[in-house]
């Protein structure tokens, strides 16, 4: 029997917060596009650190760049590299708590420039969300455990969400129903295989994950799951960067790659099947129905849905194996070395 913490239990809530979110998002979104066309805005930046960057890479993905300049980037370099901003660019910050000093100084920053800034954050009673013009709540509910799971989720759903109504991808929105349905059917796959791959993982100490597209923001946060909670050194890399040089080494690591159809797909099924002949630990997270290679686990996500919404629900088997992991290797996984639920820098 797994040992109960509140990372298992917030994990486990995912559908929920999923649902909740569904229900109430549109509630924000009036004064979101009040304050996207009085500006006329033509350049967004999303930001955040951590958990919060992969949530706002993700969210990235929601706007159509026919429309909009986008552009993700980490917290800390907008507020000290950025230049050139000006009146009809918005920066949104992505952040669980909303204190995350370089999310703050991003949306300080954008703020003296004029810009429009908007946070997406659980804590509507935060710096970030008295500093910008829009705060908008994402519904994830209390999140105990210093790594974030449900909140990311949440995060990048929020963001999606938002991006898709400004840009008027009518589609895209339709395709928001029924999510938390998904992410109850990936829980469940991943209960059922969790066992062997906690098995492959437990005597490694590195591994790499890999995504291409929207997916690379999923690969990175399966990354950072594994790092923070069991000690793991996990790198990340675009998928369709794997051939440049990690490949040469693929037959020594475990693999973990987010494969979600996409415009990117008879590319990255190739390559699945040139690691698949040369890995000896692959994990893949998929919609695909055609991998069965020996030396594989594959958690099947039962969807057809664009990558895009797919992407950070993707990370939920990861966030499961992190959590074994973790107790099979006497660590907590709610409390990590060194870390805390949010920086404060002065």
């Amino acid at each position: 029997m797994l040992h109960k913490g509140f990372m298992l239990d917030e994990i486990e809530d995912i559908p929920r917060a999923i649902s909740e979110l569904t229900r109430r998002i549109d509630e924000y979104f009036v004064e979101f596009a009040r304050v996207f066309e009085a500006r006329r805005v033509r350049r967004v930046f999303l930001v955040g650190c951590g958990s919060s960057f992969n949530s706002a890479y993700i969210a990235s993905y929601g706007f159509d760049r026919r429309l909009f300049e986008v552009y993700s980037e980490t917290s800390s370099s907008f507020a000290l590299y950025t230049d050139g901003l000006s009146s009809t660019d918005c920066v949104i910050g992505f952040s669980r708590s909303g204190e995350t000093s370089e999310t703050v100084w991003a949306l300080e920053k954008a703020k003296s420039r004029g810009c429009v800034t908007v946070a997406f954050t659980n804590n509507l009673d935060s710096s970030m969300a008295r500093i910008a013009d829009v705060a908008i709540p994402v519904y994830a509910g209390e999140e105990k455990s210093v790594v974030m799971t449900k909140t990311f989720v949440n995060l990048s759903l929020s963001g999606l969400y938002m991006g898709a109504r400004i840009s008027r991808r009518e589609q895209l929105i339709d395709e928001f129903k029924n999510l938390d349905k998904i992410a109850s059917s990936i829980l469940e796959e991943s209960r059922n295989l969790e066992d062997r791959s906690t098995s492959m993982l437990l005597g490694e100490s590195s591994v790499y994950c890999i995504g291409e597209g929207v997916c690379y923001g999923s690969a990175r946060e399966s990354a950072i799951k594994l790092i923070e909670t069991s000690r793991i050194l996990a790198s990340y890399f675009h998928a369709m960067e794997f051939r440049h040089g990690p490949i040469s080494i693929a037959d020594e690591k475990p693999i973990i790659t987010i494969a979600l159809k996409d415009s990117s797909w008879k590319y990255i099924e190739k390559l699945i099947a040139d690691i698949g002949s040369v890995a000896s630990k692959l994990i893949l997270v998929t919609n695909s129905d055609e991998y069965c290679m020996e030396h594989t686990i594959a958690y099947k996500v039962y969807s057809d849905k664009p990558a895009e919404l797919l992407a950070a629900l993707a990370v939920i088997p990861i966030q499961r194996i992190a959590y074994r992991v973790a107790l099979s290797r006497g660590l907590d996984p709610d409390r990590p070395k060194y870390l805390s639920r949010y920086i404060k820098l002065t």
